[in-house]
């Protein structure tokens, strides 16, 4: 039976097929190009969110990390640049290259905004604060100050030129910018009470709160006040900020440093003074954050000593002692001289006081020798403020020494000797020296080149200081 040949079939592109395969590439086509818009949306949108909450809740390295992330999907997004730029903005330094470098985007996709002039002026801010020429300084901060003038229709173009202001003041020396600075945050407080209120930003409000404590910072208690609760304001709004709570802490040593109340109103304070002591230093001891302990343990600790020296001020010598004694013996503070500066302040305060009974003073004296010897090892002399300290430190050693008598003498002889070695041109130093070597009975070949070059120091105002000297030197 033969077989059939089979033929070929034979496929031919008509225009219905044709089109037909046309339209069906197209569809894939457009399938791929709706299915990556889609997907680069949606990343997009993933990657902005996960920026914007990471920097709500302070995660900086994480929004960091997103923003980079939406702006590579979608460049044109100008939210994303200009919380990015903030972010490297704060982290300064190097980062402010890039910071400006969205900003200048920001301006060319035509989002000029008031906040991206506030932005652009804290660049120049944070540049003035690295520079050192006074003339480097002026122009940044007047650049900086254009661009919070420009944008004036928002509380944080008042702050901002009020930081500038400060740097000003802190860089060139001249304290009466602080004044004006003070204008303007009384300007920005006026704005954020009226109409603006809702306009202001969690950042301006705390550029706000920390610019006007700076603004406060003086010596005169009433500023101190209207500074501390600024930087208190400051600490509740920034709460993940450790600047704030340093700055209440500095604040608060700097109010019991001038502090001149009664035993009974200090006394009155003590309790709750102590419990927020012990809540702010349970903060950082507990933490492992070795940054945390470098921005808080030592504006603590002069808090702290501070504190104690105004009880000690006030007369209440049984509260003040514990606390000299808790920071003296806490490791965290061994390497520091001013635990045993304060103490041994103390002590010798405690010492000269008028009235008190021999029997108190020895002991005073007493209790002040170990302080001044921990201090003695913690001081330098390498510069002249290290050598003053130092002389001033051993002086106090001697008058410690002295005062237990005889078997003080020798020491208080070595201390003032040392003294001498730092300055030996000082009269109240050789008069010192001379007076203990009295006591302690001395050949006069021994005090006679002391007595001869306290002798030709004592000129001037230490002429009279001289003449109870030899009063003293005549006694049998």
């Amino acid at each position: 039976m033969a077989i059939d040949k089979i033929e070929s079939k034979k496929y031919e592109f008509t225009k219905g097929a044709m089109l037909q395969l046309g339209i069906a590439a197209g569809l894939v086509v457009a399938s791929l190009i709706l299915g990556w818009a889609a997907f680069s949306k949606w990343r997009f949108k993933s990657s902005l969110v996960a920026g914007y909450r990471a920097y709500e809740s302070y995660q900086l390295s994480l929004a960091k990390r997103e923003l980079e992330s939406a702006i590579s999907w979608n460049p044109e997004h100008v939210g994303a640049r200009e919380v990015l730029a903030k972010i490297l903005c704060d982290a300064g330094g190097p980062e402010l290259s890039s910071a400006e470098g969205h900003y200048k985007k920001i301006r060319e996709l035509g989002g000029d905004s008031s906040t991206a002039k506030v932005g652009m002026g804290v660049i120049y801010l944070k540049r003035a604060e690295l520079a050192t020429a006074p003339k480097e300084v002026q122009d940044l901060v007047t650049k900086a100050t254009a661009e919070f003038q420009a944008a004036s229709d928002i509380p944080e173009g008042n702050i901002g030129v009020g930081h500038g202001l400060l740097l000003l003041s802190q860089k060139l020396g001249n304290p009466r910018l602080l004044a004006d600075a003070r204008v303007r945050f009384e300007a920005a407080r006026k704005e954020m009470g009226g109409k603006s209120a809702a306009r202001i930003s969690r950042d301006g409000l705390i550029d706000y709160y920390s610019g006007l404590g700076r603004a406060f910072s003086t010596d005169d208690p009433r500023d101190l006040e209207v500074a501390r609760d600024a930087f208190q304001s400051c600490m509740q709004v920034a709460r993940r900020w450790e600047m704030p709570r340093a700055n209440v802490m500095a604040l608060e040593a700097r109010q019991w440093a001038v502090w001149k109340g009664t035993l009974g109103e200090i006394t009155a304070l003590e309790a709750s003074v102590n419990v927020r002591r012990k809540l702010m230093g349970s903060y950082w001891r507990d933490s492992r954050d070795q940054e945390l302990f470098k921005k808080h343990a030592r504006p603590w600790m002069a808090w702290s000593l501070s504190f104690a020296q105004a009880l000690a001020r006030a007369g209440n010598d049984r509260a003040a002692a514990p606390i000299f004694n808790e920071i003296r013996g806490n490791e965290h503070f061994k390497d520091f001289p001013e635990p045993f500066l304060a103490e041994s302040r103390f002590h010798c305060d405690v010492v000269m006081r008028e009235g008190i009974k021999p029997g108190e003073q020895e002991n005073a004296a007493k209790l002040a020798i170990q302080p001044l010897d921990g201090l003695l090892k913690k001081l330098s002399a390498a510069d002249d403020a290290g050598k003053e300290r130092k002389a001033v430190a051993h002086n106090a050693m001697a008058l410690m020494r002295f005062l237990q008598g005889l078997a003080g003498y020798k020491s208080a002889q070595d201390n003032l000797a040392d003294a001498l070695k730092l300055f030996p041109d000082d009269y109240v130093y050789n008069r010192n020296l001379l007076v203990v070597l009295k006591r302690a009975k001395a050949t006069p070949a021994q005090m006679q080149p002391v007595l001869d070059k306290t002798k030709a120091l004592a000129t001037g105002a230490f002429a009279e200081d001289f003449e109870k000297v030899e009063k003293v030197l005549a006694e049998k």
